[in-house]
């Protein structure tokens, strides 16, 4: 009965070995869940900045490929860099003797359309002027995103780029009559880039509109 109760009273608790050994593996384990929970909000932020990126892209294609579809094509001109020019200058006239009989005929200087599609590193500008009026300029591109522009050897861009792929000019004016866009864009976002804790890689788009 004696030796059970000394037992019981026995006092001794653990030792700075064992205290320090707890610590150590304690840390582990809260390193590794850390680690584990940082990774988990890392790939949730690259998944929906990819979405976001992917959504904005399409936005942008959407808009040029509307206005390409609504601005009737009379001839298609490079403006600069990265730049087309639509033109829109003639008009299809109904002869009032003969309604079946339509011509075509160049209108007016102040009734010409032109419609210009610029891109560059902050901005896709969509630029509308008619006649001698005032250019009515908008960019479709957002503040949280930036294109990118890219060269090879020769010159030639491979990624952001908005050009003619083919051209063809039958009364021999300026521009093309008949032809195909090719709009490529390689978009990424300033949040994100490379150099960054979290990065998400550019999302590249391409698109080409016969006229």
């Amino acid at each position: 009965m004696k030796s059970f109760v000394k037992k019981f009273h026995n006092e001794n608790g653990i030792t700075l070995i064992e205290v320090m050994a707890t610590i150590v593996i304690s840390s582990i384990i809260l390193v590794v869940v850390y680690n584990v929970f940082m990774m988990g909000i890392k790939t949730y932020e690259k998944v929906g900045i990819e979405m976001q990126l992917r959504d904005e892209a399409d936005h942008i294609v959407s808009s040029i490929l509307q206005t390409l579809y609504e601005t009737p094509i009379n001839s298609v001109e490079e403006c600069g860099n990265n730049c087309l020019r639509i033109v829109q200058d003639q008009s299809f006239v109904v002869d009032q003797d003969f309604p079946s009989l339509i011509t075509e005929e160049t209108v007016d200087i102040t009734a010409i359309e032109k419609q210009d599609v610029t891109l560059s590193a902050n901005s896709v500008e969509l630029l509308t002027t008619v006649g001698e009026s005032e250019p009515i300029s908008k960019n479709i591109l957002t503040s949280d995103y930036s294109l990118v522009f890219k060269q090879n050897p020769d010159g030639e861009e491979i990624a952001s780029r908005i050009n003619l792929l083919q051209c063809i000019n039958e009364d021999e004016k300026a521009g093309c009559e008949r032809g195909l866009i090719e709009v490529v864009l390689e978009l990424q976002h300033n949040q994100f880039t490379e150099d960054q804790l979290i990065s998400v890689k550019p999302i590249k788009l391409e698109s080409q509109f016969g006229f």
